[in-house]
């Protein structure tokens, strides 16, 4: 019985184990494509749900004069993680997706520590994708 009681205390205690990342998308500043940049946490609890709480976004527009917009986005998603090696990249990639057809930003999928530029999208319900490169601090 004892055995029991320790078995079911560490079941309890992993399921609801939390982790925190701190997200950081930035723009690589060129005039061609509509871009964004972004700061946060996701938190991915080991049910496989993972939340976005407080991004604190920044589109901008492609061209010249580039208009820019700001806001704030708290979402609940999906998030995959790639070990390293596995996609010929050095570290850890995870991948957090949602979608949201209602939403202004109707979906937003972020490849954080891929190494290429624009591997992140943010996608408007106008249908205008916004691109980015991310990572996790």
């Amino acid at each position: 019985m004892k055995y029991f009681i320790l078995a079911l205390i560490s079941m309890s205690s992993q399921a609801y184990s939390i982790e925190v990342f701190n997200l950081v998308c930035e723009k690589v500043d060129v005039n061609y494509e509509y871009e964004f940049s972004l700061n946060g946490t996701i938190t991915v609890a080991n049910d496989g749900i993972s939340t976005v709480s407080d991004l604190s976004y920044t589109l901008k527009n492609r061209g010249n004069n580039p208009t820019l917009s700001s806001g704030v986005l708290s979402k609940t998603g999906s998030l995959k993680v790639w070990e390293a090696g596995t996609i010929l990249v050095a570290e850890d990639v995870l991948q957090f997706q949602f979608v949201d057809k209602n939403n202004e930003i109707s979906y937003l999928n972020i490849l954080a520590n891929y190494p290429k530029n624009f591997s992140s999208k943010l996608r408007m319900k106008s249908g205008i994708v916004y691109k980015s490169k991310c990572y996790i601090q």
